[in-house]
């Protein structure tokens, strides 16, 4: 009897287990409807409305994206009917000649593809001198394999990257180099000069922290054909927006969404251009949550509200490295000292290379000092209450 309730019991279990399973897994459309997503649209710049789609069935729709209002190639596509964001595909436009940037550093005569491969998945990173209190500085010529117009230049950095120093732009014009910006101190990631036509510019970046760029970008006024196209499904009175220019590079909110078939879709509609402005609820990244944005932060890192700066070298003090021993100051365990190691053998928090009191013993184990000033105070106790005994008889050996 007792094994044929075992064995019941086993089976029952082995039975509700694919249920448990079954009912704890959801769709992973259902995925992208987490509260999460409400603050995507805090991190574009703008955005734009899509005109309303005569569709009856669920269509692949394409629309045209205007071209000098597109800084880096990451957007968001948002149904406000659903109120969720939807999968999405970036099509650069194949109906105009295709321009060719490449960036080379002037230095060293390196080409540098991954600041003009259109990828924010790519990014390249400048370096800071290794001598304390120098400022990095980057020297490229920007080649085009044709002449563009343009009248702005826009830097995409990766997260947590302070905005350069300074910028100083130049072109070829008539032969000679004409100077665009001079060093000027950005205040955002698009920087605005005289409109001018060239094939060859020179872009030098003054830096005080290590600089991560994606993407360097000239906006070409010269084509204004469509840049690119952008489809998702769209479903039948729906109304939908397309958020672009993040500060930053956004990972794919659609990673867990199925998504229809963008490339060879059975139905394809045209659904029109979208012009983006502002958007209001865009917010800067903070990424140490000191309230000043990652932009203008001098240690985008490091919570640092009061911005302390002593040496003036556009370096927070919380991040700066006085003893220039690769360790930044609020985690050197002896700010004015060199030790790279930060070795504490004691563990109080001090280096060796700058604790006088290091290896002692009582340093290490506090209680010591106590235990042994009890131990004395003891001592006392009992040779004071000796030395009164023994007074007390030689008096009475006198008295008798």
């Amino acid at each position: 009897m007792k094994k044929i309730i075992i064995l019941s019991v086993c089976i029952f279990t082995l039975l509700n287990i694919p249920v448990a399973i079954a009912q704890s897994w959801q769709p992973a459309n259902f995925i992208n409807r987490e509260p999460e997503n409400k603050t995507l649209f805090t991190k574009y710049q703008d955005y734009g409305n899509v005109p309303t789609l005569n569709i009856k069935i669920p269509s692949v729709v394409e629309v045209g994206l205007v071209p000098d209002q597109i800084r880096v190639s990451d957007f968001g596509v948002y149904d406000s009917t659903a109120k969720m964001f939807v999968p999405y595909r970036f099509i650069p436009s194949n109906q105009t000649v295709q321009k060719t940037l490449s960036v080379q550093d002037i230095n060293n005569g390196k080409i540098i593809p991954s600041l003009s491969d259109d990828n924010q998945m790519t990014d390249y990173q400048f370096e800071v001198p290794s001598n304390t209190g120098k400022w990095g500085k980057a020297d490229l010529y920007l080649k085009y394999d044709r002449v563009i117009k343009s009248n702005s230049i826009s830097l995409s950095l990766s997260d947590y990257v302070k905005l350069p120093s300074s910028i100083t732009l130049q072109a070829v014009i008539n032969g000679k180099w004409v100077v665009l910006l001079n060093q000027v101190n950005p205040t955002t990631s698009i920087i605005n000069f005289p409109e001018t036509k060239s094939d060859l510019w020179r872009l030098e970046i003054e830096y005080t922290q290590p600089l991560r760029v994606q993407e360097i970008t000239l906006n070409d006024l010269s084509d204004q054909s469509p840049k690119a196209v952008m489809r998702f499904l769209a479903l039948p009175n729906h109304e939908y927006q397309i958020f672009a220019n993040p500060e930053y590079m956004i990972r794919d909110y659609t990673d867990y969404i199925e998504s229809s078939d963008l490339i060879n879709p059975i139905t394809l509609v045209y659904g029109g251009s979208v012009s983006f402005v502002l958007n209001k609820a865009f917010v800067p990244v903070d990424s140490d949550g000191d309230q000043i944005m990652d932009s203008k932060d001098n240690c985008p890192n490091i919570f640092n509200p009061n911005q302390l700066d002593v040496n003036n070298n556009n370096i927070g003090d919380e991040c700066d490295d006085f003893d220039g021993d690769s360790v930044i100051q609020s985690r050197d365990n002896c700010p004015s000292t060199p030790n790279m190691n930060q070795q504490d053998t004691d563990g109080d928090g001090i280096g060796d290379a700058c604790d006088p009191d290091e290896s002692r013993i009582t340093e290490r184990y506090p209680w010591i000092v106590w235990v042994g000033l009890g131990f004395a105070t003891l001592v006392f106790v009992v040779l004071l209450l000796l030395a009164v005994q023994r007074s007390k008889q030689n008096n009475e050996s006198s008295m008798s």
